[in-house]
């Protein structure tokens, strides 16, 4: 499960992916570290997760509507990272209830097929 809700456990040999600014992933690494283990795994890179970024066009089906009436989790299995919208000079973390407007660019994480599922989409 590469996109995780609220209510996803984590379990043993789990592999887990974090993206955060350097001070969060360096808290994250010092309280992870003596429970994780690294797997060679020829699986790992068709899984791999990658952080890309889209722009919501004038006739995108999303404008208007939020993260979770988009349903980018739930239809497309990404996550939305970060969002950046016109005249703002900062990318600002999602709330999950504010709609999204023309221009706005929206950062996202998934799977290269999954994203570009969204991609096709959102456009």
């Amino acid at each position: 499960m590469n996109i995780p809700n609220g209510d996803t456990c984590i379990f043993p040999n789990d592999t887990i992916q974090v993206i955060g600014t350097d001070e969060q992933l360096s808290a994250f690494a010092a309280i992870a570290e003596a429970a994780t283990h690294t797997y060679d795994d020829e699986d790992f890179e068709k899984h791999e997760m990658k952080l890309k970024q889209f722009v919501v066009g004038k006739d995108s089906p999303f404008i208007g509507y939020s993260i979770a009436e988009c349903g980018i989790r739930d239809k497309y299995h990404c996550l939305v990272v970060g969002v950046e919208s016109a005249g703002e000079d900062a990318l600002r973390t999602p709330q999950v209830h504010a709609p999204f407007k023309e221009n706005d660019v929206v950062w996202v994480v998934g799977e290269e097929n999954d994203l570009n599922k969204l991609f096709t989409y959102s456009y």
